[in-house]
């Protein structure tokens, strides 16, 4: 029995550039085309657009808008291999590459700095709430189980909503249902 077609980026098939086989042999997928002489540098820089004070990446994305490059480690974020390259050294463990310009598609190394993951995550804190409210230290409750953090003001706001709510049900009546005969 043949063995099962496990998908491009999982077939060997498929990642053969040998051949002159423009499609998969198993898959009938079009294969990637890189020349033999473009390194991975050139084809990377070949997907970035240049012209704004941001580098933006024109190629593959993630679904949270970060670019997608593969290198020669696999599929890597195209803003981290930016920083990579740039500092040539690879990014160490428990720190990450933030954006200061906060435009995720953006991998221009003077845009791109090395902080830890807590720093990232005050970076990207909005100013407001999504009800309008300041999110300022006084305003913000951390939740200590999850790590999460909610508007105070918010969290008043439901809380005043919810009473309201149950308030205008009426009391809650306890014990059995009363049966209904059915004598007409």
């Amino acid at each position: 029995m043949p063995m099962r077609h496990r998908g491009f980026k999982d077939c060997n098939i498929c990642l053969n550039k040998g051949g002159g086989e423009s499609r998969c042999l198993a898959c009938g997928r079009k294969r990637p085309y890189y020349p033999n002489d473009a390194t991975r540098e050139e084809r990377f820089w070949g997907k970035v657009d240049k012209s704004g004070s941001c580098w933006l990446w024109t190629g593959e994305l993630y679904r949270n808008g970060y670019g997608q490059f593969q290198s020669g480690k696999g599929e890597r974020r195209a803003h981290r291999i930016s920083w990579i390259w740039a500092n040539g050294q690879e990014i160490p463990k428990g720190m990450e590459v933030d954006h200061l310009c906060r435009v995720h598609r953006c991998v221009r190394p003077l845009h791109l700095e090395l902080v830890t993951h807590a720093e990232n995550r005050r970076r990207a804190r909005k100013p407001f709430c999504l009800r309008g409210h300041p999110q300022t230290e006084e305003n913000r409750y951390l939740h200590r189980a999850t790590g999460y953090t909610r508007c105070r003001l918010c969290l008043v706001a439901i809380n005043q909503e919810q009473m309201a709510a149950r308030r205008a049900r009426g009391p809650v009546k306890l014990g059995r249902p009363k049966k209904v005969s059915a004598s007409t």
